[in-house]
């Protein structure tokens, strides 16, 4: 957890109560105190007026651990253990984009920003079993909770904060700290990204990370990738960017709001080793919404992956359509998508051949 000091962290622990000293850190002591407990994991999203969303996992641990298999997703994850999850929205504070996005991971509260201290408070009063608060990186979350929602600190039996966990069971050394994201990538997780960016996701996403924690004991984290380049306009065809897409919507409207700057877009999509990102169309007025996207990958088996995952999903009631090519030489090659092929789906078709 990211503290100003180790021992003196920018918030008021003493509102914090006993739980501040009731840190889970290890994972054999995890193993220990979890087998019939259930795991509550808290993610909250601030906007400038203060905090805009909080997204409640429940998973009630039935036996030793949590269930998880290796190369599930989160739905699988999130089916398998049975997880509640709810966000609660803060009206006035969240941004109308994100009020229209349908969310995949439970249901949805909107209430005024006095109410949401009752609000959690309902949720969580009717629990009589063990519970152990879960996140990640929990700065911002204990911060939130001395200033705004102390009675949380008296709910809860033990926290664990995964990315503490995790730093300790993964092979990487110094003082280097790694993002949720990071740690689904490792753990091989299949990533639902469609609500990538809503608080109860992330809460479920914590709760898949800490289960394959405690599944694999140990595990590999990648180097991170070079940081995604932001053009503000469509860079000129040459061979520096050999493997690219282009996203749009089946129905040729504007695509969702979550793709509304080229930053949105990187973040969205950054499980896909992406290296650029810009406005298909010099001068296309971001104002009034975007309709295509570029996208340069770093390797061909990223972008494959992309359009096997990405083409013909679905996000804020919005089919999506991706165009993706290779470029060889002087030549450009199209990929289509074969639903019988044996690599999700997707055949490599050399069907338009121009010089570019």
């Amino acid at each position: 957890m990211r503290l100003k000091e180790p021992d003196n962290p920018n918030f008021d622990v003493k509102k914090m109560g006993l739980l501040w000293k009731s840190e889970i850190s290890d994972l054999r002591a995890l193993k220990s105190i979890i087998p019939g407990s259930t795991l509550v994991s808290l993610d909250i999203e601030s906007s400038t007026q203060g905090v805009s969303e909080i997204g409640l996992a429940f998973l009630h641990v039935n036996g030793q651990v949590p269930h998880f298999y290796p190369g599930d997703g989160t739905k699988s994850f999130y089916a398998q253990n049975k997880i509640q999850a709810h966000t609660v929205q803060v009206r006035d504070r969240l941004p109308k984009s994100k009020m229209k996005v349908a969310r995949h991971f439970g249901d949805v509260l909107l209430v005024n920003a006095e109410e949401v201290a009752l609000t959690l408070r309902r949720m969580l009063s009717d629990r009589t079993d063990k519970l152990i608060l879960v996140g990640f990186d929990f700065y911002n979350e204990f911060k939130w909770i001395s200033q705004e929602c102390s009675f949380l600190s008296t709910i809860f039996t033990a926290w664990v904060d995964v990315q503490e966990i995790a730093f300790k069971q993964s092979d990487r050394s110094g003082d280097l700290r790694f993002s949720l994201s990071d740690t689904i990538r490792a753990l091989e997780i299949k990533d639902w990204y469609g609500d990538r960016h809503r608080a109860s996701h992330d809460a479920v996403r914590c709760l898949a990370a800490l289960s394959g924690i405690i599944k694999l004991d140990r595990f590999t984290v990648p180097s991170r990738v070079a940081e995604v380049k932001l053009h503000s306009k469509l860079p000129p065809p040459n061979h520096s960017h050999p493997f690219t897409a282009r996203v749009t919507t089946t129905e040729g409207c504007k695509l969702p709001p979550e793709f509304q700057t080229s930053r949105m877009l990187s973040k969205h999509f950054e499980e896909y080793d992406l290296e650029a990102v810009a406005l298909n169309r010099p001068g296309f007025l971001k104002a009034n919404g975007v309709g295509v996207w570029w996208l340069s990958f770093s390797n061909l088996d990223s972008l494959k992956r992309f359009v096997a995952d990405i083409h013909g999903s679905t996000l804020s009631g919005k089919r999506l359509t991706v165009d993706a090519s290779i470029r060889c030489r002087k030549q450009e090659h199209v990929f289509l998508l074969t639903p019988n092929s044996h690599e999700k789906g997707l055949k490599i078709n050399k069907i338009a051949r121009r010089d570019i």
